[in-house]
């Protein structure tokens, strides 16, 4: 996992704050390969990031996680071209969200990925604009962005 589950709703280490230069570049760094080359860390990547302001230790070792995933994962790459006999063209979406994880605003965070004939075309992990009241609600407002897409 590039990050730990639990590092929302832990607010108990590290309460220490940590370098604001070091941690915004290191989420530079993080932005610009989840953007080009590796979208399993867009999630990851996409909270950290909302820490930017004040950054504590705790969230720099999460930092420190993703890129410890990301070397323990190197030869992971995006498949690029035509795969497959199919003449027709498969478009496939897939979205996600979870409920209520920001416990400040109580917004959702959602990520989706668009593959056409089994190859990633699009891919974007973001908080939602919205609260949403249940579980079933923030996945169809994760799913309701794509339509437009397609």
């Amino acid at each position: 996992m590039p990050m730990n589950t639990g590092y929302r709703k832990d607010k108990s280490t590290g309460s220490e704050e940590f370098d604001e230069v070091k941690y915004k570049s290191a989420i530079g760094a993080l932005l610009y390969l989840c953007n080009n080359t590796r979208p399993d860390i867009s999630a990851s990547v996409s909270i950290l990031a909302q820490q930017t302001k004040g950054p504590l230790n705790r969230d720099w070792v999460e930092v420190k996680r993703v890129f410890k995933y990301l070397k323990e994962t190197i030869d992971l790459k995006l498949k690029i071209g035509y795969e497959g006999d199919n003449k027709t063209d498969v478009v496939k979406v897939y979205a996600d969200a979870d409920w209520a994880s920001d416990l400040q605003d109580r917004k959702s965070n959602s990520g989706d990925c668009i593959f056409l004939n089994n190859m990633l075309v699009s891919w974007q992990c973001k908080k939602q604009q919205c609260v949403s009241l249940s579980s079933t609600e923030a996945e169809y407002t994760s799913v309701s962005r794509n339509w437009f897409v397609i």
